[in-house]
């Protein structure tokens, strides 16, 4: 099944890296919370090391000294320059205007020259280390996002080899902020970074580098996914962080395409699962609505799967009331038990009065209340 999509990819090419969009600069609104994409609840990467997000820099003071004092700590006071560097003053103005102007359109022209210059082979690395620290110091960490996705497309190579200078608390950080980038313009390089990593460190970047295989190519995307599978000990979340990238960037529609179109296998189980759970998490009553078009077998089981994995943190008891639809006994015993729980967690004496009066085998009860610590 490797390289399945290679050739039979659903697009031809999705994005080509333009930093001046519209998509770039909204990316803080992703949702940090998406519950149970494919079993259990996701929830958002939160550690940025040094980079760190934020939702707005509108009308923030920005200290005149921050630049010259991150740019001295990077390369030193008195260190020669060199022809691509900027001067002080004009990191200053750049970053100052990127998050002091009251208005959001000079705001926006700032950063746009910012990565212009950097596109334009104008900006020395270190310059852009110095504009970073800038950034992040005053709290601007939008820009600082943007600014290391641009930094891992058009300085990639200064950027891996500055992994051996940072902190190793930092590291960590400094990758999640840079791979979608590098994995937006070189597929290749941001996986061997990517694998590189120890397992846990690959769980906090590895939401980072499927957004940037998405924007590179949703073939890319998902041959990683299928070519990085263990199916002896396979683990569900990947593919379940793939299709949420997906949804986002893509839309619902184009995502259950593309999962419609996968091969037979816990990939697209999963796929199909998580694409509906996206779904019922913005809007339970379309994907409700979409559940009962389906006709009954797999897709329809699966569905209901995502749907109540969702919808059981708005509305618990209807969703374990929907979990009857499941017609697969193991299934909906499965799906009982892991959504059960979450219900019992969250409001223990609603869903012991589901149970009561639900016809739920005792056995299952038992599964979803044992080593459940309510809150």
């Amino acid at each position: 099944m490797k390289r399945f999509f290679s050739k039979h990819s659903i697009w031809a090419l999705v994005t080509v890296i333009t930093f001046v969009s519209g998509k770039q600069w909204s990316r803080s609104s992703r949702a940090k919370d998406v519950p149970d994409e494919g079993g259990v609840s996701q929830t958002g990467i939160e550690y940025r090391g040094a980079l760190a997000r934020s939702s707005s820099v509108s009308g923030r003071t920005v200290s005149s000294t921050s630049v010259r004092d991150s740019r001295k700590a990077k390369e030193g006071a008195d260190k020669p320059r060199r022809d691509k560097q900027l001067s002080e003053d004009e990191i200053d103005l750049l970053v100052t205007d990127s998050i002091k102007s009251s208005s959001p359109i000079e705001r926006r022209q700032a950063m746009d020259q910012i990565l212009q210059k950097m596109r334009n082979s104008e900006m020395s690395f270190e310059d852009a280390l110095a504009i970073g620290e800038a950034l992040k110091e005053q709290g601007a960490n939008d820009e600082w996002e943007l600014l290391g996705y641009a930094m891992g497309v058009y300085q990639s190579d200064e950027a891996i080899a500055h992994l051996g200078k940072i902190p190793a608390e930092e590291r960590v950080g400094f990758i999640e902020n840079i791979i979608p980038g590098l994995a937006s313009e070189n597929a290749d390089l941001a996986i061997n970074l990517f694998e590189s990593l120890e397992p846990n460190e690959q769980a906090k970047v590895r939401p980072e580098l499927l957004r940037g295989l998405v924007d590179n190519d949703t073939a890319i995307a998902t041959d990683y996914i299928y070519d990085s599978s263990d199916l002896e000990n396979y683990s569900w979340r990947p593919m379940a962080e793939l299709t949420r990238e997906l949804v986002k960037d893509k839309g619902l529609q184009p995502a259950l395409d593309w999962a419609n179109e996968l091969p037979q296998g816990p990939q697209r189980r999963d796929a199909w699962s998580s694409a509906y759970a996206v779904w019922a998490s913005k809007d339970p009553v379309a994907a409700g609505e979409s559940v009962n078009q389906i006709p009954d077998g797999t897709d329809r089981n699966l569905a209901i799967n995502g749907f109540v994995s969702a919808h059981v943190h708005k509305d618990g008891e209807m969703a374990m009331t929907w979990i009857d639809a499941i017609s697969e006994p193991g299934l909906r015993d499965a799906v009982t038990v892991r959504v059960g729980r979450q219900y019992f967690q969250r409001d223990p004496e609603a869903a012991t009065r589901w149970y009561s009066s639900s016809g739920v085998a005792p056995s299952i009860w038992e599964q979803v209340t044992n080593s459940v610590e309510p809150k």
